[in-house]
């Protein structure tokens, strides 16, 4: 019996063959839980949850309704969520200076807005006063987020942002199970 035996796993950030986000899952699954991937691509997904027997639910982690329904689908489909983790990421290691606009608000919608949102909507879900079992919220984050590093201050401020959130959630829902 594996360690994760009876509970529930939802993991993104799984689209890419071979990540973070796919080894993740395969290990949840070897200890027992039952699991289900996300990312935008969902032929990489499909493919993956053909090879393991993990469910799995296409989303944008940048628009909220996407989130929201993948929130849903998995609370209905896992039959709960009590592990989520938010492997996603992207790498922009560009100067400050030469860092652009949109380049900025794409990474601040994946990397800070995204996860808050997500974890709003697992909140929701999981929180015991809304008749959820509590749960565990992981959101992956970079050690630039702590450290100095030359240059990529928009990746670097995005992940002590989203670090943040974690925080604030794990201090205001603790009480609930969260």
């Amino acid at each position: 019996m594996g360690r994760l035996q009876g509970k529930t796993a939802l993991v993104l950030g799984a689209s890419s063959a071979g990540n973070m986000g796919q080894h993740i899952a395969r290990r949840f699954m070897a200890e027992g839980a039952r699991v289900m991937v996300s990312g935008r691509k969902a032929a990489v997904l499909e493919e993956f949850a053909g090879e393991t027997g993990c469910l799995w639910h296409a989303c944008d982690l940048t628009d909220e309704a996407s989130v929201t329904a993948l929130v849903e689908a998995a609370d209905r489909q896992l039959g709960g969520i009590d592990l989520a983790i938010n492997a996603t990421g992207w790498g922009l290691l560009k100067p400050f200076l030469e860092t652009t606009h949109d380049e900025l608000m794409e990474m601040t919608a994946l990397q800070f807005v995204g996860p808050f949102h997500l974890c709003q909507s697992l909140v929701r879900k999981m929180a015991r006063s809304a008749g959820g079992r509590g749960g565990s919220i992981v959101q992956i984050s970079s050690a630039t987020a702590t450290i100095m590093f030359h240059d990529p201050a928009a990746y670097m401020g995005t992940k002590a942002g989203a670090d943040h959130v974690i925080r604030c959630v794990a201090n205001e829902f603790g009480a609930e199970g969260i």
